[in-house]
């Protein structure tokens, strides 16, 4: 029996291929060598597949979002050959990346709201059973103390992260603060699907799987994701309340956000932190039952001789040496407020770097000629090509301003802010239902985490991947509204 491809079946198979170019780069970590073979071929086939479609669908598509990140990658192109790479040869991956993320987009605008909410459910299954086992994974590397390596590869899966008084959770040998958003991805998910499931029964598992997600996120101790996870958990309490005032009582829902905004958000905040405390209780209760295992020598007769250990000196189980750690972060918030734990001098960099050349305003520049600059000005005369410090803008409107000057800035300036207003409509709007409004959270919470991180726009990984992709369902079903 033929398939026929009319109009509503091309939605299907875009919408696949972008799930399939999600689950590669979800799974690409586990196995660096093996899946890298694949990478040439599959990848650069499903971007010429994605992008086919994507033109296509933006053909029949009047979306002003759409026609920016199409603007931004062409300016983005254009900087890059006047820079000096007239053929795009080292630049190559990264424009093909770009284009891959921009049409992720155009799943949410071609797709009718039945193939979005299948989409979603297949979506949400694949990648929550993913990460919850390497959740589970993760919080036996903290609880243990062990790097977790994969046994064929031996690519690092989990280990633990020594930073200052702290000692943070890394997933495949990244950094604690990318892992924080990349469990930030399953975590929004299985927030929008306690509210989808209609079975009570599969509700119990979608919520222990938030619980490990969020888990792991707090081991990160990256501020940005636990500022944007209570950022997403505000808007869920926001969005529940509201269902609940009628659209007339202005002044009650007006007092009602913000009130909730203000109780709920530093709440949410604080509660990593006590999770995290009484999980580094249960780690240095499982030590110390290690310790005591390891100390019982068997005797001759297959017995036990237990041996009374010394008491430990307890100042040592707080450093974060050990493998029995208190998990609690000791850094010093109040200079990283002022300073934003340096963040500030990448600022500063841009202000000299276009004061010496002024053409990085209109065309950008390398990575590495603006990060030095950073560097140059945190290490002053002492400075070094050695020192290195700075590997990345720790801020996405600014790696976008560095790489594409201030026209490729403005355009991705003015994404955010049309994506902004339509997901406070969404928000607000009394014509969708729960799950649909909590579409907003993904992006939300992503955009907080990016602004202290960078790679949207600029790069490809699973959190950029999800951030357009479940952008583009927020303005598909937005732009719906009055349909």
């Amino acid at each position: 029996m033929k398939m026929k491809l009319d109009s509503n079946n091309w939605p299907k198979i875009h919408s696949a291929w972008c799930f399939l170019v999600f689950l590669y780069f979800m799974i690409w970590p586990t196995y660096t060598l093996f899946w890298g073979k694949f990478h040439n071929t599959y990848f650069i086939t499903a971007a010429i597949i994605i992008v086919s479609f994507n033109l296509y669908f933006r053909h029949s598509q009047k979306n002003v979002e759409a026609k920016l990140l199409g603007l931004f990658w062409v300016w983005f192109c254009l900087a890059k050959i006047l820079n000096g790479d007239g053929t795009l040869t080292e630049n190559y991956y990264l424009v093909i990346s770009l284009a891959v993320c921009f049409s992720c987009v155009s799943v949410g605008l071609a797709a009718s709201k039945k193939q979005r909410e299948v989409f979603l459910d297949w979506f949400s299954i694949a990648v929550g059973l993913f990460y919850a086992i390497v959740g589970i994974v993760c919080l036996y590397c903290m609880l243990s103390g062990k790097t977790v390596l994969n046994p064929i590869s031996g690519d690092i899966i989990a280990q633990r992260f020594a930073e200052e008084q702290v000692v943070r959770l890394d997933l495949f040998n990244s950094h604690p603060n990318k892992t924080g958003g990349i469990f930030l991805v399953p975590f929004c998910l299985m927030l929008i699907q306690l509210f989808r499931c209609e079975n009570r029964f599969w509700r119990i598992p979608t919520g222990l799987a938030a619980l490990e997600f969020y888990l792991c996120i707090g081991l990160t101790y990256s501020r940005s994701c636990m500022a944007a996870a209570s950022i997403c958990a505000a808007l869920l309490i926001i969005a529940l309340v509201l269902k609940r005032i009628p659209a007339e009582k202005l002044f009650a829902r007006i007092l009602a956000v913000v009130l909730l905004a203000m109780l709920v958000t530093p709440l949410f905040y604080m509660s990593f932190s006590w999770s995290t405390g009484l999980f580094g209780k249960a780690a240095n209760a499982y030590h110390s039952q290690e310790e005591i295992v390891t100390a019982q020598p068997e005797t001759e007769n297959g017995a036990t001789d237990i041996i009374q250990n010394e008491p430990k000196d307890q100042s040592t189980e707080s450093t974060g040496t050990g493998a029995g750690h208190s998990f609690e972060d000791n850094r010093n918030l109040g200079k990283q407020v002022k300073t934003l734990n340096g963040r500030t001098r990448l600022l500063e960099a841009i202000v000299v770097a276009y004061k010496e050349h002024p053409l990085y305003m209109l065309l950008g520049t390398n990575d590495d000629t603006m990060l030095r600059y950073a560097d140059q000005l945190r290490y002053g005369n002492n400075y070094r090509e050695e020192l290195r410090y700075y590997n990345h803008m720790h801020n996405f409107l600014l790696q976008v301003l560095m790489m594409t000057g201030i026209p490729g800035f403005l355009l991705v300036l003015a994404f955010v802010v049309l994506l902004l207003l339509r997901m406070i409509r969404l928000f607000f709007s009394r014509k969708t239902d729960l799950p649909e409004i909590l579409l907003v959270c993904p992006p939300a919470g992503l955009l907080v985490h990016f602004m202290l991180e960078a790679g949207l726009f600029t790069a490809i990984d699973v959190r950029s991947l999800f951030f357009f992709l479940i952008s583009g369902f927020v303005i598909g079903t937005e732009s719906r509204l009055d349909g």
